[in-house]
């Protein structure tokens, strides 16, 4: 059952991932030019949110472990927390470096509602990850392992 648990659950980070990329990726060209109080824009959030699904991604398919299962899940439920607090919030106003991103209407951006969905499946489905994945073991315990093979 874990293998099957962790191969499904780890296709679910990927494909939620890839949904989270091109959303921010195709999204960004929207926020192109626009003011801001810093050197924080708009476009740049969204960049480096899709820049931040790829790594975690790639991570995950090159070492899948609880490390990279909790990054994967800590970038797909930070993106969801971030989503709603700017649905509801205005980050600027409150702490004066990052744009004023406050948007009420979940049907402004094309795939708000996608990207958001996506997240927070992609992220329960990764904390999932972490308590499938088994314990990697340090060089010590490998090290200092009895040997289970007669002498």
């Amino acid at each position: 059952m874990k293998p099957i648990a962790r191969w499904s659950l780890t296709l679910v980070v990927i494909a939620a991932l890839v949904v989270d990329v091109f959303v921010h990726f195709n999204d960004a060209s929207q926020f192109v030019g626009l003011p801001s109080p810093s050197f924080i824009t708009q476009y740049g959030l969204f960049i480096f949110e899709g820049c931040l699904a790829i790594v975690a991604g790639v991570a995950l398919l090159v070492r899948a472990d609880r490390l990279t299962a909790g990054f994967a899940a800590l970038v797909m439920i930070g993106g969801a927390f971030a989503v709603w607090f700017y649905n509801e919030y205005d980050p600027g106003q409150l702490l004066g470096i990052l744009p004023d991103m406050v948007d009420k209407d979940w049907h402004s951006a094309p795939y708000k509602i996608l990207s958001f969905v996506a997240e927070l499946v992609g992220g329960v489905a990764a904390l999932g990850l972490v308590f499938v994945l088994p314990k990697r073991r340090t060089a010590g315990q490998l090290l200092h392992r009895k040997s289970t093979a007669p002498a």
